[in-house]
């Protein structure tokens, strides 16, 4: 079950996909492409700002959470293999955040290789490809949603969160009011 997490710019994705990874990193693999070199990843983390050399590792990684900031940047780099991080790595026991600023940066046949979406505020063209994709009554919500507020959905059900900075960062997440 790969995720997809997308936001416009200062929604908090990143924010996000950090406090996912210091939940997980206690007892799994977290391997982490962000070309940015931002802060606050878990300290077990293996941390690559080189697609090549990012793709390379998670080629031979087994069993791993693996999180993909600036998702589009990869597939820039080298689509076919990118491609080949969703298709076919996951037979080695590796599940994917994608994360990405929109929507529609990410080609849909990737997108659909995502079960689970957090989406942050989106476009209107962005939020209609989500929709699409995972569940219409979506739309109008991630077009409205405050900064530091994301919808979670696997296609069936919808709820809303707020990332909260008050025991500092990454932030926790609790369910925010509709």
């Amino acid at each position: 079950m790969h995720a997809l997490i997308v936001g416009i710019s200062y929604t908090g994705k990143s924010m996000l996909a950090k406090r996912i990874a210091a939940g997980l990193a206690a007892h799994n693999n977290i391997i982490v492409y962000d070309p940015l070199q931002s802060a606050n990843w878990p300290e077990s983390a293996l941390l690559f700002s080189s697609p090549e050399k990012f793709l390379a590792h998670v080629e031979q990684a087994q069993n791993a959470y693996v999180f993909v900031d600036e998702a589009k940047t990869l597939w820039d780099h080298d689509e076919k293999r990118a491609d080949a991080l969703l298709y076919k790595r996951r037979h080695q026991g590796l599940l994917v955040f994608l994360i990405a600023q929109r929507a529609t940066m990410i080609k849909p046949n990737a997108r659909n290789q995502c079960s689970r979406l957090y989406a942050f505020k989106q476009t209107s063209d962005d939020a209609r490809a989500l929709a699409g994709d995972y569940d219409d009554s979506i739309r109008d919500m991630i077009t409205r949603l405050p900064p530091c507020e994301f919808i979670a959905t696997n296609g069936h059900t919808v709820e809303r969160f707020k990332l909260d900075f008050s025991n500092g960062i990454p932030p926790t997440y609790t369910p925010a009011q509709a």
